[in-house]
Protein backbone atom coordinates (compact mmCIF):
# COMPACT_ATOMS: atom_id res chain seq x y z
CA UNK A 1 0.00 0.00 0.00
CA UNK A 2 0.96 3.57 -0.45
CA UNK A 3 2.86 5.04 2.44
CA UNK A 4 0.72 6.77 5.07
CA UNK A 5 1.55 8.82 8.29
CA UNK A 6 -0.48 7.21 10.85
CA UNK A 7 -1.35 8.01 14.11
CA UNK A 8 -1.81 5.55 16.88
CA UNK A 9 -3.49 6.96 20.26
CA UNK A 10 -3.89 4.84 23.52
CA UNK A 11 -4.80 5.63 26.47
CA UNK A 12 -1.41 5.43 27.94
CA UNK A 13 1.00 7.83 28.73
CA UNK A 14 4.61 7.62 27.46
CA UNK A 15 7.22 5.16 29.09
CA UNK A 16 3.87 3.56 30.67
CA UNK A 17 4.53 -0.23 31.28
CA UNK A 18 0.56 -1.06 30.64
CA UNK A 19 -0.41 -2.98 27.86
CA UNK A 20 -1.83 -0.60 25.59
CA UNK A 21 0.96 1.34 25.69
CA UNK A 22 3.81 -1.32 25.07
CA UNK A 23 1.33 -2.49 22.35
CA UNK A 24 0.60 1.22 20.99
CA UNK A 25 4.89 1.36 20.70
CA UNK A 26 5.21 -2.26 19.24
CA UNK A 27 2.11 -1.12 16.25
CA UNK A 28 4.17 2.11 15.79
CA UNK A 29 7.79 0.06 15.28
CA UNK A 30 5.72 -2.66 12.97
CA UNK A 31 4.32 0.17 10.68
CA UNK A 32 7.49 1.42 10.19
CA UNK A 33 9.24 -1.76 9.19
CA UNK A 34 6.18 -1.40 6.63
CA UNK A 35 7.80 2.06 5.59
CA UNK A 36 5.26 4.32 6.91
CA UNK A 37 5.53 6.94 9.63
CA UNK A 38 3.73 6.53 12.94
CA UNK A 39 3.45 8.15 16.10
CA UNK A 40 2.15 7.26 19.04
CA UNK A 41 -0.17 9.95 21.87
CA UNK A 42 -1.87 9.44 24.68
CA UNK A 43 -5.80 9.84 23.86
CA UNK A 44 -6.54 10.12 27.99
CA UNK A 45 -4.36 13.34 28.03
CA UNK A 46 -4.88 16.39 26.60
CA UNK A 47 -3.75 15.74 22.74
CA UNK A 48 -4.47 18.43 20.27
CA UNK A 49 -7.41 17.19 18.77
CA UNK A 50 -7.04 19.73 16.02
CA UNK A 51 -3.81 17.83 15.13
CA UNK A 52 -5.74 14.79 14.19
CA UNK A 53 -6.44 15.96 10.69
CA UNK A 54 -2.28 15.52 9.90
CA UNK A 55 -2.62 11.89 9.42
CA UNK A 56 -3.84 9.84 7.02
CA UNK A 57 -4.98 7.10 8.79
CA UNK A 58 -6.01 6.96 12.87
CA UNK A 59 -5.50 3.58 15.15
CA UNK A 60 -7.13 3.35 18.01
CA UNK A 61 -6.57 1.40 21.29
CA UNK A 62 -9.40 1.07 23.77
CA UNK A 63 -12.84 1.83 21.41
CA UNK A 64 -14.38 3.13 24.97
CA UNK A 65 -11.30 5.42 26.43
CA UNK A 66 -10.10 6.64 22.71
CA UNK A 67 -13.64 7.66 21.94
CA UNK A 68 -12.84 11.61 21.26
CA UNK A 69 -10.51 10.73 19.26
CA UNK A 70 -11.90 8.38 17.04
CA UNK A 71 -15.12 10.84 16.78
CA UNK A 72 -13.27 13.59 16.08
CA UNK A 73 -10.64 12.49 13.54
CA UNK A 74 -13.76 11.28 11.70
CA UNK A 75 -15.28 14.36 11.91
CA UNK A 76 -12.56 16.43 10.65
CA UNK A 77 -11.56 13.47 7.95
CA UNK A 78 -14.47 11.47 7.28
CA UNK A 79 -13.11 10.21 4.30
CA UNK A 80 -9.77 8.97 5.58
CA UNK A 81 -9.97 5.02 7.57
CA UNK A 82 -9.26 4.71 11.07
CA UNK A 83 -9.09 1.13 12.90
CA UNK A 84 -10.48 0.32 16.36
CA UNK A 85 -8.27 -2.14 18.11
CA UNK A 86 -10.43 -3.96 21.16
CA UNK A 87 -9.25 -4.12 24.27
CA UNK A 88 -10.79 -6.60 27.18
CA UNK A 89 -12.89 -3.73 28.68
CA UNK A 90 -14.24 -2.95 25.61
CA UNK A 91 -15.56 -6.67 24.96
CA UNK A 92 -16.12 -7.72 28.32
CA UNK A 93 -17.64 -4.71 30.16
CA UNK A 94 -20.99 -4.23 29.08
CA UNK A 95 -20.19 -3.99 25.59
CA UNK A 96 -23.50 -3.23 23.85
CA UNK A 97 -24.58 -0.69 26.93
CA UNK A 98 -21.52 1.56 26.67
CA UNK A 99 -22.90 4.26 23.70
CA UNK A 100 -18.77 5.48 23.96
CA UNK A 101 -17.82 1.70 22.48
CA UNK A 102 -20.41 1.29 20.25
CA UNK A 103 -20.34 5.07 18.20
CA UNK A 104 -16.50 4.26 18.22
CA UNK A 105 -17.28 0.50 16.00
CA UNK A 106 -19.91 2.40 14.19
CA UNK A 107 -17.31 4.96 12.81
CA UNK A 108 -14.27 2.39 12.22
CA UNK A 109 -13.61 1.12 8.98
CA UNK A 110 -11.77 -1.49 10.30
CA UNK A 111 -11.66 -3.05 13.80
CA UNK A 112 -8.98 -5.22 15.34
CA UNK A 113 -9.44 -8.16 18.27
CA UNK A 114 -6.24 -9.87 19.49
CA UNK A 115 -7.52 -13.36 19.60
CA UNK A 116 -10.48 -14.85 17.75
CA UNK A 117 -13.07 -15.43 20.85
CA UNK A 118 -13.28 -11.51 20.64
CA UNK A 119 -15.85 -11.55 17.50
CA UNK A 120 -18.34 -13.25 19.26
CA UNK A 121 -18.93 -10.56 21.57
CA UNK A 122 -19.40 -8.27 18.09
CA UNK A 123 -22.78 -8.31 15.74
CA UNK A 124 -22.70 -9.13 12.81
CA UNK A 125 -22.26 -6.36 11.11
CA UNK A 126 -19.00 -5.50 13.29
CA UNK A 127 -17.98 -8.93 12.50
CA UNK A 128 -18.23 -8.10 8.76
CA UNK A 129 -15.13 -5.50 9.18
CA UNK A 130 -13.64 -6.91 12.00
CA UNK A 131 -9.69 -8.82 11.54
CA UNK A 132 -8.39 -10.92 14.25
CA UNK A 133 -4.48 -10.01 14.59
CA UNK A 134 -2.40 -12.21 16.81
CA UNK A 135 -0.06 -9.82 19.01
CA UNK A 136 3.88 -11.59 18.25
CA UNK A 137 6.20 -11.47 20.98
CA UNK A 138 10.12 -12.25 20.41
CA UNK A 139 12.20 -14.63 22.63
CA UNK A 140 14.86 -13.55 25.21
CA UNK A 141 18.23 -13.85 23.91
CA UNK A 142 20.83 -15.88 26.40
CA UNK A 143 18.01 -16.64 28.83
CA UNK A 144 19.00 -16.88 32.57
CA UNK A 145 19.08 -20.48 33.57
CA UNK A 146 16.38 -21.50 35.68
CA UNK A 147 16.69 -21.62 39.44
CA UNK A 148 18.08 -25.05 41.01
CA UNK A 149 16.66 -25.25 44.40
CA UNK A 150 13.26 -23.43 43.73
CA UNK A 151 10.64 -24.38 41.22
CA UNK A 152 10.39 -20.35 40.07
CA UNK A 153 6.88 -19.41 39.03
CA UNK A 154 6.08 -15.70 37.65
CA UNK A 155 3.04 -13.77 37.67
CA UNK A 156 3.19 -10.84 35.65
CA UNK A 157 0.39 -8.15 35.70
CA UNK A 158 -0.15 -4.87 37.65
CA UNK A 159 -1.99 -5.55 41.00
CA UNK A 160 -5.68 -4.55 40.44
CA UNK A 161 -9.15 -6.35 41.39
CA UNK A 162 -9.77 -7.58 37.25
CA UNK A 163 -6.43 -9.21 37.54
CA UNK A 164 -7.18 -11.48 40.97
CA UNK A 165 -3.92 -10.66 41.89
CA UNK A 166 -3.26 -12.42 45.13
CA UNK A 167 -5.57 -15.55 43.88
CA UNK A 168 -1.66 -17.37 43.85
CA UNK A 169 -0.83 -16.18 47.29
CA UNK A 170 -3.85 -18.12 47.74
CA UNK A 171 -3.19 -21.18 46.27
CA UNK A 172 0.66 -21.04 47.75
CA UNK A 173 -1.32 -21.94 50.82
CA UNK A 174 -2.66 -24.64 49.88
CA UNK A 175 0.55 -26.27 48.27
CA UNK A 176 2.35 -29.53 50.21
CA UNK A 177 4.77 -28.80 52.16
CA UNK A 178 7.48 -30.87 49.88
CA UNK A 179 6.31 -28.47 47.20
CA UNK A 180 9.81 -26.27 46.13
CA UNK A 181 7.33 -23.46 44.46
CA UNK A 182 7.95 -19.62 44.90
CA UNK A 183 5.91 -17.03 43.11
CA UNK A 184 8.02 -14.33 42.12
CA UNK A 185 4.94 -11.62 41.16
CA UNK A 186 6.07 -8.36 38.89
CA UNK A 187 3.51 -5.79 38.90
CA UNK A 188 3.08 -2.00 39.70
CA UNK A 189 0.39 -1.75 42.59
CA UNK A 190 -2.07 0.60 41.39
CA UNK A 191 -3.65 1.07 44.99
CA UNK A 192 -2.39 1.65 48.22
CA UNK A 193 -4.61 -1.07 49.60
CA UNK A 194 -2.96 -3.55 46.60
CA UNK A 195 0.26 -2.32 47.58
CA UNK A 196 0.21 -2.67 51.46
CA UNK A 197 -1.35 -6.43 51.07
CA UNK A 198 1.94 -7.12 48.57
CA UNK A 199 4.15 -5.82 50.61
CA UNK A 200 2.56 -7.61 53.85
CA UNK A 201 2.32 -11.09 51.80
CA UNK A 202 6.09 -10.54 50.20
CA UNK A 203 7.06 -10.42 54.02
CA UNK A 204 5.11 -13.51 55.72
CA UNK A 205 4.98 -15.76 52.67
CA UNK A 206 8.32 -17.52 51.92
CA UNK A 207 6.95 -18.83 48.76
CA UNK A 208 5.70 -15.28 47.40
CA UNK A 209 7.63 -12.20 46.45
CA UNK A 210 6.41 -9.17 45.30
CA UNK A 211 9.15 -7.32 42.91
CA UNK A 212 6.73 -4.08 42.04
CA UNK A 213 6.89 -2.73 38.80
CA UNK A 214 9.71 -3.70 36.46
CA UNK A 215 11.01 -2.33 32.82
CA UNK A 216 9.37 -4.90 30.20
CA UNK A 217 12.93 -5.82 29.42
CA UNK A 218 13.61 -6.91 32.69
CA UNK A 219 10.14 -8.75 33.43
CA UNK A 220 11.02 -10.72 30.40
CA UNK A 221 14.28 -12.03 31.64
CA UNK A 222 12.64 -13.47 34.22
CA UNK A 223 9.98 -14.79 32.49
CA UNK A 224 12.10 -16.43 30.44
CA UNK A 225 14.24 -17.67 33.68
CA UNK A 226 10.64 -19.06 35.40
CA UNK A 227 9.51 -23.01 35.02
CA UNK A 228 6.50 -21.74 34.49
CA UNK A 229 4.16 -18.47 34.58
CA UNK A 230 0.20 -17.70 35.97
CA UNK A 231 -2.53 -15.44 34.58
CA UNK A 232 -5.31 -15.23 37.32
CA UNK A 233 -7.39 -12.47 35.40
CA UNK A 234 -11.12 -12.07 35.40
CA UNK A 235 -11.05 -10.81 32.05
CA UNK A 236 -8.71 -10.19 29.55
CA UNK A 237 -8.30 -8.71 26.11
CA UNK A 238 -5.63 -10.93 24.74
CA UNK A 239 -2.55 -10.61 27.35
CA UNK A 240 0.75 -10.48 25.34
CA UNK A 241 2.41 -12.50 28.84
CA UNK A 242 0.75 -15.92 27.15
CA UNK A 243 2.47 -14.98 23.86
CA UNK A 244 5.94 -13.98 25.52
CA UNK A 245 5.19 -17.52 27.81
CA UNK A 246 5.00 -19.43 24.64
CA UNK A 247 7.89 -18.03 22.66
CA UNK A 248 10.19 -18.24 24.83
CA UNK A 249 8.66 -22.52 25.85
CA UNK A 250 7.29 -21.02 29.39
CA UNK A 251 4.01 -23.38 29.94
CA UNK A 252 1.05 -21.27 31.19
CA UNK A 253 -1.33 -21.73 33.52
CA UNK A 254 -4.48 -19.50 33.04
CA UNK A 255 -7.96 -18.84 33.74
CA UNK A 256 -10.76 -20.24 31.66
CA UNK A 257 -11.78 -16.93 30.23
CA UNK A 258 -12.17 -16.47 26.37
CA UNK A 259 -8.65 -14.49 25.81
CA UNK A 260 -7.29 -17.76 27.09
CA UNK A 261 -8.98 -20.10 25.03
CA UNK A 262 -8.89 -17.56 22.01
CA UNK A 263 -4.92 -17.99 22.60
CA UNK A 264 -4.28 -21.25 23.79
CA UNK A 265 -7.60 -23.60 22.76
CA UNK A 266 -10.30 -24.80 24.59
CA UNK A 267 -8.66 -28.17 25.06
CA UNK A 268 -5.26 -26.76 26.75
CA UNK A 269 -4.85 -29.05 29.89
CA UNK A 270 -3.64 -25.66 31.95
CA UNK A 271 -6.71 -23.97 32.33
CA UNK A 272 -9.07 -23.08 35.39
CA UNK A 273 -11.63 -21.81 36.53
CA UNK A 274 -11.70 -18.12 37.64
CA UNK A 275 -11.02 -17.27 41.48
CA UNK A 276 -10.23 -21.11 42.13
CA UNK A 277 -7.46 -21.24 44.44
CA UNK A 278 -7.50 -25.07 45.18
CA UNK A 279 -7.59 -25.59 41.18
CA UNK A 280 -4.36 -23.41 40.44
CA UNK A 281 -2.46 -24.73 43.96
CA UNK A 282 -3.26 -28.43 42.08
CA UNK A 283 -2.33 -27.66 38.47
CA UNK A 284 1.36 -25.99 40.26
CA UNK A 285 1.45 -28.87 42.22
CA UNK A 286 1.35 -31.13 39.22
CA UNK A 287 3.34 -28.93 36.75
CA UNK A 288 6.08 -29.07 39.42
CA UNK A 289 5.96 -33.09 39.95
CA UNK A 290 4.86 -34.71 36.55
CA UNK A 291 6.71 -34.39 34.11
CA UNK A 292 4.30 -36.03 31.49
CA UNK A 293 2.29 -33.11 32.77
CA UNK A 294 4.46 -30.71 32.05
CA UNK A 295 5.51 -31.76 28.80
CA UNK A 296 2.42 -32.03 27.58
CA UNK A 297 1.63 -28.20 28.67
CA UNK A 298 4.46 -27.34 26.33
CA UNK A 299 3.72 -29.34 23.61
CA UNK A 300 0.04 -27.61 24.01
CA UNK A 301 2.21 -24.01 23.89
CA UNK A 302 4.54 -25.23 21.19
CA UNK A 303 1.44 -25.99 18.91
CA UNK A 304 0.21 -22.48 19.49
CA UNK A 305 3.62 -20.86 19.02
CA UNK A 306 3.55 -19.93 15.06
CA UNK A 307 0.50 -17.44 15.98
CA UNK A 308 2.69 -15.27 17.54
CA UNK A 309 5.48 -14.83 15.04
CA UNK A 310 6.52 -11.21 14.36
CA UNK A 311 6.21 -11.94 10.60
CA UNK A 312 2.96 -13.36 10.98
CA UNK A 313 1.81 -10.08 13.06
CA UNK A 314 3.40 -7.75 9.99
CA UNK A 315 1.98 -9.74 7.23
CA UNK A 316 -1.79 -9.51 8.85
CA UNK A 317 -1.43 -5.42 9.48
CA UNK A 318 -0.02 -5.08 6.09
CA UNK A 319 -2.76 -6.89 4.57
CA UNK A 320 -4.97 -4.89 6.70
CA UNK A 321 -3.78 -1.53 4.86
CA UNK A 322 -4.27 -2.60 2.10
CA UNK A 323 -7.88 -3.19 2.06
CA UNK A 324 -7.93 0.75 3.27
CA UNK A 325 -6.13 2.54 0.99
Amino acid sequence: PELMNILIVAPAQRGSTRGNRITADRYAKLLQQLGHSAAVEDSSNAFPLSRLSDFELLIALHAGRSAEAISEFKKLTPNRPCVVVLTGTDLHRGLNENNDVLNSLELADRIVVLEPEGLKCLSPSNVAKSRVIFQSAISVVNPLQPLLRNFEVTLIGHLRPVKDPFLAVEATRLLPTDSRIKVTHIGEALSPAMQERALYESSHNARYRWLGKRSHAETQRRLARSRLTILTSEMEGAPSVISEAIVNHIPVLATRIAASIGLLGADYPGLFEVHNAAELARLMYRSETDQAFYELLLKHCARAANKFSPNRELASWESLLRELV
